[in-house]
């Protein structure tokens, strides 16, 4: 305990201290409750806790890392967990950089001696704090600033570069860096909230003002920062939207979003405008069963096909809080925010106050958005100028990180 102390446990899990944690268990239930016994769901529960706390940490001790050799471990790190994390990072592939993936590249294979013997010591901690509520949260980061320590001290990284600034592991692994005098880059993945922490790596790359302007209302911004567009989309020829009318629409669902209540309004849709064609994409850690029984709805993986790609294959787009507003507007896709589940958030990237994207109260303004834009589609690709520092400047995002040498 001698390194962490459990000081850096409240950064690890800056999600709680934001409140972020309460927000989403105040969310209704996206499943439908009457096919879900209590029985199952408590079982579920119970299962989930033991893989957390026992089950996958044990299970690190004997887990096989990526066949990788040590020296190219000591290349600059792309640290990714998840598609969007990797999306972000590609046009970085090259021969001095490595993408390692926590667990799979690099293990954090100690883990459960930490749990162990931090347990006791961390609910006295969680005690003086008035947080033992949050026991399991805490201990399922328990001792990953540790092994993050150790790992970056084993393999040596020149440079760590993240894409992700609210993921515990990988704020762990920034620590750790920062502790190794391991120089740390940051590449904003998604649109901002309020909800991220405040900046603190060597430089970090944001995608234009309204994430600096974002980030500067959070808190001290410690490093240099550059403002250079979204990588992932300028580093590719993507189609730009020219229809003049609307024959396709996507809807793009998050977490919190209640299949049945999207089902209704599928519904509704189909009803009123038969001759449109609907596509759905789930979110990429959304492992549902759609309810959709309809021929004229197709479903985009966002597993297996990029955002950008279903995103060429639409000319409006409808959802809740997620980035996906912001890409399809970068194509001139027109987009419309739509809650289909009450839940505490509302506008969590301020694309409605910034006039980004339309917004519809109900469904029957849903409704008579769709019928206008049905005829004459809106040109939405000047409104994502404060988003997007190449919209703005076209700038050359390769000769900015030639400066870093990344």
């Amino acid at each position: 305990m001698r390194f962490n102390s459990f000081k850096y446990l409240d950064k690890v899990l800056h999600i709680i201290d934001v409140g972020l944690i309460d927000a989403l268990n105040n969310t209704p239930d996206s499943k439908n409750k009457k096919t879900t016994s209590t029985t199952k769901i408590v079982l579920k529960r119970v299962n989930d806790k033991l893989n957390q706390i026992l089950w996958f940490p044990l299970g690190l001790l004997f887990k096989s890392n990526d066949k990788q050799d040590d020296e190219l471990l000591k290349r600059n790190w792309l640290i990714y967990e998840s598609r969007n994390n990797f999306n972000t990072l590609s046009p970085l592939k090259k021969d001095q950089n490595i993408f390692v993936k926590p667990n799979k590249t690099i293990i954090f294979r100690y883990l459960i001696f930490y749990k162990i013997i931090y347990v006791i010591p961390l609910i006295v901690w969680l005690l003086k704090r008035n947080k033992l509520r949050r026991f399991f949260l805490y201990y399922e980061v328990l001792g990953i600033v540790e092994e993050s320590r150790r790992l970056i001290k084993k393999y040596q990284p020149n440079k760590v570069i993240f894409a992700n600034d609210i993921n515990p592991y990988q704020i762990a692994l920034k620590i750790a860096a920062m502790n190794q005098k391991v120089k740390t880059y940051y590449f904003q993945h998604a649109s901002i909230s309020g909800y991220m922490p405040p900046l603190d790596f060597d430089v970090s790359f944001l995608e234009g003002q309204d994430s600096y302007d974002k980030y500067k209302k959070i808190g001290e911004i410690k490093g240099e920062v550059e403002l250079i567009g979204m990588i992932k989309y300028q580093s590719k020829n993507y189609l730009m939207n020219e229809n003049n009318d609307v024959r396709k629409i996507g809807i793009a669902l998050n977490l919190i979003d209640n299949l049945y209540d999207v089902r209704d309004v599928v519904e509704k849709i189909t009803k009123m405008f038969p001759e449109l064609e609907i596509c759905i994409r789930q979110h990429p850690r959304d492992y549902r069963i759609l309810p959709f029984n309809n021929e004229k709805i197709r479903l985009s993986s966002s597993k297996t096909e990029d955002v950008f790609k279903f995103l060429e294959k639409v000319d409006l787009l409808i959802a809740g809080d997620s980035s996906i507003h912001l890409e399809a507007a970068l194509l001139n896709v027109v987009s419309i925010y739509y809650k289909f589940t009450a839940s505490d958030f509302f506008d969590v990237y301020k694309f409605v106050e910034n006039d980004l994207v339309d917004f519809a109260k109900n469904i029957d303004i849903l409704l008579a958005f769709i019928g206008k834009q049905k005829d004459k589609k809106t040109n939405v690709i000047d409104r994502t100028k404060y988003y997007n520092e190449y919209q703005k400047s076209k700038i050359d995002f390769r000769v900015v990180l030639e400066k870093y040498d990344l």
